[in-house]
């Protein structure tokens, strides 16, 4: 394959966990001499740790041929915030991440929002260390996106902490991250998983307000730190590629339908009535 068709169809493996697939490609390549750059690795250790096959990808990683970025880092880092796969034991995972931060203080690498996205997701069940991670966050002059404030103030809603929930929302504003639609309604599924339906029916309003059609428009937001989008993507009408990545880009259509499917909120008064 040539080097964009290659870093195309590691993506697509990434994306949908085909570690196994991607194996396969790696093996292609190494018999037709193609050589993988940073990012291209950076899609196969995503592979792996996605699909939960984090010893899989710690031994990709430890044997790059080229020093580890962020990329790379955060793409194990995602692997151990997974609940399913080994390690299982939450204490393992947070071992592994703990390493891992260690490794990148010492090589000297930079974290970006992604590694703090993730890192939220790692300790999404301990209030206090989300709230740490997002002064850290501002610490180093890296302050929170929409994105990120998102992520933590759905944490905590999943946690039943309201008022911290709450406080972290105010923070956002106060600090000019204006939420959108799509904040609230993050927000009232979370609520709503929780079992705190008068408050998840608040935050669909709230959502509603904030414009009811991009609650219910599938929008393509694949767009990660981890990689760019690649141009492929952007030129399905063309017939480029592949017939496997044309056959991958048909199903990432439908998989974006799903994940973004109109929010479902019921009120307890709905419930109650039902």
């Amino acid at each position: 394959p040539t080097p964009t068709a290659l870093t195309h169809m590691l993506q697509i493996c990434a994306v949908y966990k085909e570690w196994r697939l991607t194996e396969r490609v790696l093996s292609d390549a190494a018999k037709t001499g193609a050589e993988l750059d940073p990012i291209d690795w950076s899609w196969v250790l995503s592979a792996y740790a996605r699909a939960g096959e984090v010893d899989r990808a710690q031994t990709v990683f430890e044997a790059l041929p080229h020093p580890p970025g962020v990329l790379h880092f955060n793409a194990m880092l995602h692997g151990c915030s997974l609940l399913w796969g080994p390690p299982r034991a939450h204490g393992q995972r947070s071992g592994q991440a703990a390493a891992l931060l260690e490794q990148m203080r010492a090589r000297d690498v930079r974290p970006n929002e992604e590694t703090y996205n993730v890192l939220l997701e790692l300790h999404r069940f301990d209030a206090p260390r989300v709230v740490q991670l997002l002064d850290e966050m501002r610490s180093l002059g890296m302050p929170p996106t929409l994105r990120t404030y998102g992520k933590a103030v759905r944490i905590m809603w999943e946690m039943r902490e309201v008022g911290r929930a709450t406080e972290l929302a105010n923070q956002m504003v106060a600090a000019g991250v204006q939420p959108d639609a799509r904040f609230y309604s993050t927000a009232a599924r979370a609520a709503e998983r929780a079992k705190l339906y008068d408050e998840a029916d608040q935050l669909h309003r709230q959502a509603m307000r904030c414009g009811a059609a991009s609650c219910s428009r599938p929008e393509a937001r694949r767009t990660r730190a981890w990689g760019p989008q690649p141009a492929l993507l952007q030129r399905r009408s063309e017939g480029r590629g592949s017939a496997a990545v044309g056959r991958g880009l048909h199903t990432m259509d439908r998989s974006w339908n799903l994940e973004n499917r109109p929010l479902m909120c019921v009120s307890a008064s709905a419930r109650k009535t039902s």
